[in-house]
C-alpha cells in the first residue's frame, strides 16, 4: 500500500526540523559577538593538536569508511550466530 499520508508528514517533518536546526546554528555562530566573550583567545596549540587527529580520523572514515565497517560487521555475525 501507499502511504500518502504518512510520507507527507514525515517530509514535513524532515523540512521543520532542518529549517530549526538551520535557525539555531545561525543563532549560535553567526550573531553579534557576546561582550562576555570578547576576552577569550582562539584555539591554543594543545587543542589544536588534539582536535587534528580526530578532525582528520572524521574525514578519512568519512570517505573510506571500509576498515572500521569490516571489523563492525565481524562483530555483528557473531552476534548474529549467538542469537539464531
Amino acid at each position: 500500500p501507499i502511504y500518502t499520508l504518512l510520507t507527507a508528514l514525515a517530509g514535513i517533518g524532515i523540512i521543520v526540523t532542518a529549517a530549526f536546526l538551520l535557525w539555531t546554528i545561525q543563532r549560535m555562530f553567526l550573531g553579534p559577538l557576546n561582550p562576555k566573550w570578547a576576552h577569550l583567545k582562539d584555539m591554543d596549540r594543545r587543542e589544536l593538536i588534539s582536535l587534528v587527529p580526530l578532525m582528520v580520523a572524521a574525514v578519512v572514515l568519512g570517505v573510506y569508511p571500509k576498515p572500521l565497517l569490516s571489523v563492525m560487521n565481524a562483530a555483528s555475525v557473531v552476534i548474529a550466530r549467538i542469537f539464531s
